[in-house]
């Protein structure tokens, strides 16, 4: 599997297809042409410049995101996500959108139906996709990332979830704060990094115990580090848990981590309110 310039989904080829195969053909030609011929142009499209093409693409990716050929479905969702990708950024620069996913409704419909996808790559791609529409997710998305959260069983799609809810949580959407506490005790340590990361932002006392617990040194490295740089954040509210923080340095053996470790202590030990007195 290759990775191109998409972000966040990889692309499911070992080379690079032919920069020609990027056609712009309409919904209809499309979904006349042949099976190949949809995987080379989809494929294209997830390589190329989607960005560029102009909203008579956003039908093309219409049409094969509703196409019974999962390949053709997964190359579709790394086109609308590098689209939308640069829409961003056109957005924020206060730059024109050529291609603007936004302005074609159907897409949004034509995503939601799709978080039932058979292929967990595809429901990544999907959930990154319907929050890049809604940021942060409104209250219906909100309720249907909730629902879907505890019954997702590949673990990249509980985290696009994850990463969502907390958006969510952050303006003020209980239930959404709660799952992604819950996330903290999730059965699989990537689920688990993306709530660890949503709470350095977050900074919610009620996960202090948790994230405590997930520095333990059976933990995997990534995770430790994370705590370690959550509880920085934390600041002087990770002060009632210095005691154990203290525990923690003497038994990591990481010694980039050590090293963190060691300046969160010497930070709660030394809170800048104190050396100001």
């Amino acid at each position: 599997m290759h990775r191109g310039a998409t972000g966040s989904i990889a692309i499911r080829h070992n080379q690079a297809p032919d920069p020609a195969d990027a056609r712009l053909l309409t919904a209809a030609e499309f979904r006349q042409s042949d099976l190949v011929m949809r995987r080379r142009v989809m494929m294209a499209w997830a390589f190329s410049s989607p960005e560029d093409a102009g909203p008579a693409l956003l039908p093309l990716i219409d049409a094969a995101l509703q196409d019974a050929d999962q390949e053709v479905r997964w190359h579709a969702v790394a086109t609308l996500q590098r689209a939308e990708t640069k829409a961003n950024v056109a957005r924020l620069a206060k730059r024109p959108v050529a291609t603007d996913p936004r302005s074609y409704p159907a897409l949004f419909k034509t995503l939601w139906n799709l978080l039932d996808d058979p292929d967990g790559t595809v429901r990544q791609g999907i959930v990154s996709a319907l929050t890049s529409f809604e940021v942060p997710p409104g209250e219906t998305l909100t309720a249907e990332f909730l629902n879907r959260l505890a019954t997702e069983r590949y673990p990249e799609v509980r985290v696009r979830m994850v990463t969502a809810l907390a958006q969510s949580a952050r303006n003020g959407s209980g239930k959404a704060l709660a799952a992604t506490l819950a996330a903290l005790d999730d059965s699989d340590a990537r689920v688990q990094l993306s709530a660890v990361n949503a709470m350095r932002h977050l900074r919610r006392p009620e996960a202090l115990p948790r994230l405590i617990q997930l520095m333990s040194v059976v933990r995997p490295p990534p995770i430790r580090r994370a705590v370690v740089q959550t509880l920085a954040a934390y600041g002087a509210a990770a002060q009632s848990e210095l005691p154990t923080i203290r525990a923690q340095l003497l038994s990591e053996m990481d010694p980039a981590i050590k090293a963190e470790l060691q300046r969160l202590v010497d930070r709660l030990d030394n809170p800048p309110s104190a050396s100001r007195d």
